[in-house]
């Protein structure tokens, strides 16, 4: 009966190298195990990808007379709506909707 050294000198693989691929093999183990998975829906559901918009639009630069407004109602599919002037001078915002709409 051959001993394990010699066994494993045989077959190309060294003492060292198998404790090598062993540790390796652990640290992979453990690093998955440390990594943060994705957290479960809760009270505060994911993100969507949809918006609620509006555009002011002023009538000079100095932004102090609204002369239109566009509203774009991304949360319910609504299209743009718009009303009063379209100019160059705007502000845009918008907020994201809830996934529960």
């Amino acid at each position: 009966m051959e001993t394990t050294s010699k066994a494993v000198g045989r077959n190309g693989w060294t003492l060292k190298g198998i404790t090598l691929v062993l540790l390796l093999a652990l640290g992979a183990g453990a690093a998955m195990t440390a990594l943060p998975t994705q957290v479960a829906a809760g009270p505060f559901p994911p993100p969507c990808n949809k918006y609620f918009t509006v555009i002011t639009y002023y009538s000079d630069a100095t932004k102090t007379t609204v002369v239109g407004h566009c509203y774009t109602d991304g949360c319910s599919g609504t299209p743009q709506t718009c009303t009063g002037t379209k100019t160059a001078y705007y502000t845009f915002s918008a907020v994201r909707c809830s996934c529960d709409i």
